[in-house]
């Protein structure tokens, strides 16, 4: 959002913005006007009369002006329906958000009989930050004898991208059945859960659609086109001319909120804009899942004096889920997440750490910070140890 001072602008138009300046205003009409109120003690109800009826709601016109009125008028700094009306005008509407899409893996350690897991079957995550996060199977899943895996259609119970959980989170069945695990591999997402489109997502895709002025495919097409069709933000498309393919090629790179887009959903947009036609004429234009870096993250944390054995359990759970959201595997906190091209410093999720949860009385990270080119930081292995 602009940090540009309305209110000062319209002062150095000399148009009056305190209750101060609009009363004085006033009181000089009325005296050119060659009606002299001598009554004029701010105490005095007849001041205070004069007050209500004009100096009140000229303020509240000029600040409508000034709050309202004056930022609608600009991309930079238009919100709400104001912004909308924008992006509209330039026929894009703000997306909506979708529910996760995918597949989960049914395993059973025997194959005697057959075994029907019916439609609306519920699968969810252990508890993070106090949150289960749920996907339920879209259709019956049959196992005959002697069939010892399959895999079942899902959907996330809700719509965002919290759900895009990485493999191994959904694990958990509401209604158990015995010696069966269900989960989720390393390309369940099929389609990935979308957020709605904040003020900022939608301005940055507003702005993306002034340089559609052309008849050829730029990068603002293909951007344009990936967050319209597939919810993919303008900010985390990456965009690399001259690809190994040679010159005229292009590689673009997509990076999701949370979790790993997996290589149906790649395929789903790579046909989109080859085999249906979608791309500029002669373009070879390909779409890749960012590259991922592994990394062993290990942490000692001394906690403050006093707690309870279970309560330190409790802070170990949550300050793991909280670093796993610094590296994009949860939503459940707001943290400084990872991002390519960017430095990811751990003495800054250190004091994010320490913000979060004041029963820390320290902690140390094993580890360089991570320097990121075009890719993206993984946790390989995550440990944290309480002192």
């Amino acid at each position: 959002m602009s940090d540009v001072d309305f209110k000062q602008i319209l002062a150095d138009e000399g148009i009056p913005v305190e209750n101060a300046e609009i009363s004085q205003l006033w009181q000089d009409e009325l005296t050119s006007q060659g009606s002299v109120i001598t009554n004029d003690s701010q105490y005095s109800p007849f001041r205070k009369l004069i007050d209500a009826i004009m100096a009140k709601p000229a303020k509240q016109i000029i600040d409508a002006l000034i709050n309202v009125t004056l930022p609608s008028q600009f991309l930079m700094t238009a919100t709400g329906d104001a912004l909308t009306l924008k992006g509209e005008s330039r026929l894009l509407t703000l997306l909506q958000a979708t529910n996760a899409q995918g597949v989960l893996t049914i395993t059973r350690a025997t194959a005697d009989d057959i075994l029907v897991i019916d439609a609306g079957f519920q699968v969810q995550s252990p508890l993070i930050n106090k949150v289960n996060y749920i996907v339920e199977t879209t259709e019956a899943a049959t196992l005959g004898a002697g069939v010892l895996t399959a895999e079942v259609p899902v959907l996330a119970l809700a719509a965002g991208s919290a759900y895009n959980l990485p493999a191994g989170y959904y694990n958990v069945q509401l209604d158990p059945i015995d010696d069966v695990t269900i989960t989720n591999n390393q390309n369940w997402l099929a389609l990935p859960g979308t957020d709605q489109e904040t003020d900022e997502e939608f301005r940055l895709r507003i702005q993306n659609q002034f340089n559609l002025v052309g008849d050829y495919h730029t990068d603002a097409v293909y951007k344009g086109m990936l967050a319209e069709n597939f919810g993919i933000r303008t900010a985390d498309i990456f965009i690399q001319h001259n690809a190994p393919r040679g010159p005229g090629t292009a590689n673009c790179y997509i990076l999701l909120p949370i979790g790993n887009a997996s290589a149906a959903f790649i395929t789903s947009i790579n046909d989109y804009i080859t085999t249906d036609g979608n791309h500029g004429h002669g373009d070879d234009f390909q779409v890749f899942a960012i590259p991922e870096t592994y990394h062993d993250i290990n942490v000692d944390v001394w906690v403050k004096s006093g707690l309870s054995v279970a309560n330190i359990s409790l802070l170990q759970s949550n300050i793991l889920s909280f670093i796993r959201a610094a590296f994009r595997e949860n939503d459940a906190y707001q943290v400084t997440t990872t991002l390519p091209g960017k430095v990811f410093s751990f003495s800054r999720l250190s004091q994010e750490l320490h913000s979060k949860f004041p029963n820390i009385d320290r902690l140390v990270f094993d580890g360089e910070d991570i320097q990121s080119g075009l890719s993206i930081p993984r946790i390989q292995t995550l440990i944290v140890t309480t002192q």
